[in-house]
């Protein structure tokens, strides 16, 4: 798992904040919205092709990583506006420690053909 800290372009003035968050010379070809409600967990599952970048719109989550070739385990929690990215055979299971909202982009098109439990 990458965890983004450093961001190419951000301003701020007495109007807020202009930040960008993500640049890709690929593009994504699938973006995903999702809500979970305070204790509930979602995916548990890795990709072997697909990369995901996730930005957190709302709220507190809670992220498990089980890498699923080295088996190298991280445990992080992430708060409103930060960003991380999940690579290909990173087992990621998502627990909201909040009611939380985040968007998913992906570098191709997710499909049950790409999601694997173990």
């Amino acid at each position: 798992m990458k965890v983004i800290t450093d961001y190419e372009f951000s301003f701020k003035d007495e109007r807020g904040i202009l930040r960008q968050l993500i640049s890709s010379q690929h593009g994504f070809k699938q973006i995903n919205w999702a809500t979970s409600k305070k204790g509930v967990s979602r995916g548990g599952h890795f990709h072997k092709i697909v990369t995901e970048t996730f930005y957190l719109i709302k709220g507190r989550v809670k992220v498990h990583i089980k890498n699923m070739k080295t088996h190298e385990e991280q445990n992080k929690v992430f708060e409103i506006g930060d960003i991380f990215i999940i690579e290909p055979y990173d087992k990621h299971t998502v627990e909201a420690l909040e009611d939380s909202e985040w968007v998913a982009f992906f570098n191709e098109q997710i499909n049950n053909g790409d999601i694997y439990k173990e």
